[in-house]
């Protein structure tokens, strides 16, 4: 699912994209933009209609430097994390022994915004047994590395990282 760019003032309003690799078991996301809580719920029911959808893969994903996160509050990425749980894991049976059930390693490079990657990464800390395990890198290598894949899959990530 690929977004144009509209506008909103002078920010453009989210951005999003999503591609479903199967033969590595990996979802990316590719965010940019103005973020909104209405925008990201859009794309988590997008991601679980796709018929290649699979809840276990794990994700490699992508903030844009063009990224605003200023809109966003502690009570949206509450709201966005339960949108996750009550939609990702909807109708799945889970055993909590084997959580994480998948790990979602985050390439950003502005500091800005890392702010707010980390404390919505704090949020899935909170839990007793995290149901996601999330981390924030500044660079694609260490993001395959830390999820066990091949460095030599950056080669078809070049979508994704245009304007990261």
């Amino acid at each position: 699912m690929l977004r144009e760019a509209a506008t909103i003032g002078t920010h453009p309003v989210m951005e999003t994209s999503v591609r479903i690799f199967e033969e590595h078991r990996l979802i990316t996301l590719t965010l940019g933009g103005l973020f909104s809580v209405a925008e990201m719920s859009r794309m988590i029911d997008g991601l679980v209609a796709d018929p290649d959808y699979c809840w276990t893969y794990d994700r490699l994903s992508f903030v844009k430097a063009n990224s605003n996160l200023s809109e966003m509050a502690v009570p949206d990425l509450y709201t966005i994390k339960d949108k996750i749980l009550g939609t990702v894991f909807d109708g799945v049976e889970v055993d909590p022994s084997q959580f994480p059930a998948y790990k979602n390693s985050v390439v950003c490079n502005s500091s800005t915004n890392n702010v707010l990657v980390k404390l919505f990464d704090s949020l899935w800390k909170l839990d007793e047994t995290p149901v996601v395990d999330m981390r924030l890198f500044e660079a694609l290598g260490p993001a395959l590395d830390w999820l066990g894949r091949d460095p030599a899959l950056a080669a078809i990530f070049d979508e994704e990282l245009v304007g990261v």
